[in-house]
């Protein structure tokens, strides 16, 4: 296998870095991850430290999701896994949680094709893109455990760091005004949230990504809504899982009032 064929045809090669139970393993004689023109991909949990059965080595140059079907860290009572489609001929429409350097590096080729769909050209500078722009776990450089970091496909793709955030906040709708029930926080990477203010009563809980910082929900934002959530005094309540989808062009905004926010 020649890589610089590859390169010259402009081809990104994204590989992963294998896996080998209970703890990894030097990954340098691990191919097509170990060749020099290719990205190679180790795996991250959910608490983003390094998956247990993820390989290491200098074969690595980034870290992605890859799962772990032994731990559920958010309490949501499904394991850790990446959501993946399986079945059989018999029940094709089947998904699965699976864990795996190999659920990990498409994350990384998925990222590759929206900065080719962006303009970004060339092997070399998608991949120099990618790691300038992806999350140091603590390192502060590279690593033979995570590369250049997680990858951040906001980073890379430009999105505003200020607004970037996904935020959580408990309220009320009425058209297309939403009335605040508690304080706005931002979201942790894990996907947990704390809404420390939250008075006794049933609220919705909101879920928005500002992907385009105009200070209203529309078109291109990320945003979902769990309604029905009782918040009961002196009891925490927990659980409350948001799904976001992205809310279509041309959709009349939402805009967010303090009104009736809890001191």
């Amino acid at each position: 296998m020649r890589t610089s064929r590859f390169v010259s045809a402009l081809i990104v090669l994204v590989a992963a870095a294998g896996n080998t139970d209970p703890s990894g393993a030097d990954c340098a004689g691990v191919y097509p991850a170990a060749y020099a023109n290719v990205i190679g991909v180790a795996a991250t949990t959910l608490l983003n430290a390094k998956a247990p059965y993820s390989n290491f080595g200098t074969c690595v140059d980034l870290a992605a999701p890859g799962g772990d079907v032994t731990a559920d860290a958010n309490g949501d009572g499904f394991v850790d896994g990446v959501l993946s489609s399986s079945g059989t001929a018999a029940s094709p429409n089947q998904y699965w949680f699976f864990q795996g350097t190999s659920m990990a590096s498409p994350h990384v080729a998925g990222l590759a094709a929206l900065l080719l769909s962006k303009g970004v050209t060339g092997p070399a500078a998608i991949q120099n893109l990618m790691q300038s722009t992806a999350t140091d776990l603590g390192t502060g450089g590279y690593d033979t455990t995570f590369g250049w970091g997680l990858i951040n496909a906001a980073a890379a793709l430009g999105a505003p760091a200020a607004t970037n955030a996904v935020k959580a906040f408990a309220g009320t709708i009425s058209g297309t005004v939403i009335t605040l029930g508690s304080a706005i926080v931002t979201v942790a990477s894990t996907g947990t949230y704390l809404l420390p203010d939250v008075v006794a009563g049933t609220w919705t809980v909101f879920a928005w990504q500002d992907t385009n910082a105009s200070g209203t929900i529309d078109g291109g934002d990320l945003y979902g809504t769990t309604p029905g959530v009782l918040v009961s005094a002196g009891t925490p309540t927990t659980g409350v899982n948001v799904s976001v989808r992205e809310v279509p062009t041309g959709t009349s905004p939402i805009t967010i009032a303090s009104v009736g926010r809890p001191p």
